[in-house]
This record gives C-alpha cells, sequence and structure tokens, in this order.
C-alpha cells in the first residue's frame, strides 16, 4: 500500500516536470512565453517551477479542475489538475481572457476530449483545423497527430485566438466569432 502511494507520488512529480518542460519548449518556440519570476510567499499560492513560477490561487485551481472534471471525459484528478495548469499557463499570454475564460472555451469547442473531431475536420480541445493552421503554427505542431496533444493544441489554439483578437481591434467578440467559424466563414457573414 505504502509503496504504490510514493509510485503515485513520483509519478505526479515526473507528469509535473514534464508538463514544465513542455510548456517551456513550446511557449518558447512559437514566442509566447513571458518570463516572469514571481516571488510570492502566500500559503494559499500553488507553484510549479519550470525555470519560471506559474502562480496559480488554490481557488482557481479548484475551479478549473472542477469545469474539467463536470464534463467526465476526464476522470482522473491528477490529470484535470495537469491541465488547468496549463490552461493557466497559456491564458497568462492572453491580455483579453483569464484561465477560466479559455477553460470554458474549451468547454464549449470539445468538452474536454482530447480527441475530438468536428465533421470539418477540426481537432483536439480548442478544435483546431490542421488545413488552416498546421503551417503557420509548425513551429509547435509538426504533423497531424500533434493537433490531439492537449499542450500544443491549447497553446495554438489560444494564439489564433490572440491573433483573431489583434486583427479585430480589440474586439473579443467579433475575435470569437472568428475563431468558431474560422475566417472565411466569418468574412462571408460580413459579406
Amino acid at each position: 500500500m505504502e509503496g504504490k502511494f510514493l509510485l503515485n507520488i513520483l509519478k505526479a512529480l515526473i507528469l509535473y516536470a514534464l508538463i514544465g518542460f513542455i510548456l517551456t519548449v513550446c511557449l518558447t518556440t512559437c514566442g509566447c512565453r513571458k518570463d516572469k519570476v514571481v516571488e510570492e510567499k502566500n500559503p494559499n499560492i500553488v507553484q510549479v517551477d519550470t525555470t519560471k513560477y506559474i502562480v496559480l490561487s488554490k481557488d482557481t485551481l479548484s475551479v478549473l479542475k472542477e469545469n474539467i472534471l463536470k464534463y467526465k471525459t476526464i476522470e482522473d484528478t491528477l490529470e484535470a489538475e495537469l491541465l488547468a495548469l496549463v490552461i493557466y499557463r497559456v491564458s497568462q499570454d492572453l491580455p483579453f481572457c483569464d484561465a477560466i475564460f479559455l477553460s470554458n472555451l474549451i468547454a464549449i469547442e470539445s468538452s474536454f476530449r482530447y480527441n475530438a473531431v468536428s465533421r470539418v475536420g477540426a481537432l483536439g480541445l480548442m478544435q483546431v483545423r490542421p488545413d488552416l493552421w498546421k503551417k503557420p503554427y509548425e513551429t509547435v505542431v509538426k504533423s497531424e497527430t500533434d493537433f490531439y496533444n492537449p499542450i500544443k493544441n491549447i497553446i495554438v489554439g489560444s494564439r489564433i485566438l490572440h491573433d483573431y483578437y489583434l486583427t479585430s481591434n480589440g474586439n473579443l467578440s467579433v475575435a470569437l466569432r472568428k475563431y468558431s467559424g474560422g475566417s472565411k466563414r466569418h468574412q462571408q457573414l460580413l459579406e
């Protein structure tokens, strides 16, 4: 019993380190890493060392985990917590939304199903279309299977939303309409 408990702790530590490493590499290669070191000694803060810190309140982490777990597509609480950390870290690079907003967008797009595929071929958590977005983000996604990788999918999906936000002059409503229908469909709606 004690051996299994220690094995689970070891697995958790390895997963946290792996998530931190992958996030650092992916965010650095797509040019969206913020280099902020936060010196916070608050007991209500969770800190995950990825060379820099992810600072996340335990309340926010709980809300994100609950949001992920309520869809019952991810049942492992450790996996939900790791996904919550990824969502939180990626949301730090988006000036227009927070982690809760981003997790709600993922819930709408895929119900937190890693393997979600839409009728138009959008893949993964944020329903990114490889035919439209593989080339612009080839530093993050090398093949179509990379769109099923939750970390890469969230990074690419959030960058697409960020690009739409910038091209919409900071209008989040327009950016979300573009995101949900793609740029071609959005152009047709405007005509």
